[in-house]
């Protein structure tokens, strides 16, 4: 039996007050430049959007990637936001300064009061 909208919206706002950071997202867009020349540029879908960011404590595999013939570690974290935020792979997150690309949407982890989201540090 679903829960009433009623309590969705008591717990929207208990979970609300563990959302501790805000985070800006971007989304990559491609346009043309001046000359008619493609440009991959960063569109603003959402800011201040309440958060939390968590580091991921266990790994599944090797947390070393290779980017240009040196290894390098992977910082992979678990970012949390409300149900009604769009999230998608081909965005960027950025909480308190630092820039995250989004690689993976939780859906087994989404309902009607949270969402989540593995997001990558950018090296």
């Amino acid at each position: 039996m679903p829960a009433s909208s009623q309590v969705v919206a008591m717990m929207q706002r208990v979970a609300g007050t563990f959302l501790t950071h805000t985070c800006l997202l971007e989304r990559e867009v491609s346009t043309r430049g001046e000359f008619g020349e493609p440009i991959h540029a960063w569109e603003v879908t959402a800011s201040d959007v309440p958060c939390r960011l968590i580091m991921l404590g266990q790994r599944y595999g090797g947390g070393v990637a290779e980017a240009g013939a040196a290894e390098t570690m992977k910082r992979e974290y678990r970012l949390v936001v409300g149900a009604s935020v769009s999230l998608a792979v081909d965005m960027r997150v950025t909480v308190n300064g630092v820039t995250y690309d989004i690689t993976r949407i939780e859906t087994q982890l989404t309902d009607e009061v949270f969402q989540q989201a593995v997001c990558q540090g950018r090296d």
